[in-house]
C-alpha cells in the first residue's frame, strides 16, 4: 500500500489517495514510449527496406501504415490532452472553491494531462509491436 506524508515524522502517515498511486502516469507512458521506440523501428526498418523493391506504391503495406498512423495518433492525442485540460480545470476550480488548493493538486493535473495525451502513441506502438513481433 502506498502512503504519504503528513506531517513532520514518518510515524504520522495515512494511507494514500487513489490519485496518488496513479501519480507518475505520465512517467510510465515516457518509458513505455522510450522502450517500445527502438524495438518497433528495429522490426519495422528490415519490412521498410524489403519494400523499396516492390514498385507499386499500392502494395506497400508496411509504408503506409508507418506513414498513415501517426497523424491519427496525435490528433487523437491532442483531443484526449483537450478533454483532460478541461476535466482538470473543472477539478481544479472545485477544489479551491471548497477549501485551499494544495500545489501538489497542480502537478497532479499536469502530469493526468500529459498522460492522456500520450496514451493514443503509446496504444499505437504498443499494438506495432505485437503485430511486427507475430509477422516473424
Amino acid at each position: 500500500m502506498f502512503y504519504e506524508r503528513t506531517g513532520e515524522t514518518l510515524s504520522e502517515t495515512r494511507p494514500a489517495r487513489e490519485s496518488d498511486v496513479s501519480r507518475s502516469a505520465s512517467l510510465d507512458a515516457l518509458m513505455t514510449i522510450f522502450h517500445e521506440v527502438p524495438l518497433v523501428l528495429s522490426l519495422r526498418i528490415p519490412k521498410l527496406m524489403d519494400e523499396t523493391t516492390i514498385f507499386s506504391p499500392f502494395d506497400r503495406d508496411e509504408t503506409r501504415r508507418a506513414i498513415t498512423e501517426k497523424p491519427g495518433a496525435f490528433v487523437e492525442g491532442i483531443a484526449a490532452a483537450h478533454m483532460a485540460a478541461f476535466a482538470a480545470c473543472l477539478t481544479l476550480q472545485a477544489e479551491t472553491l471548497s477549501g485551499p488548493l494544495t500545489p501538489w493538486r497542480l502537478f497532479e493535473a499536469m502530469d493526468t494531462i500529459v498522460a492522456a495525451s500520450l496514451a493514443p502513441s503509446v496504444e499505437r506502438l504498443q499494438a506495432n509491436d505485437d503485430r511486427l513481433s507475430s509477422d516473424g
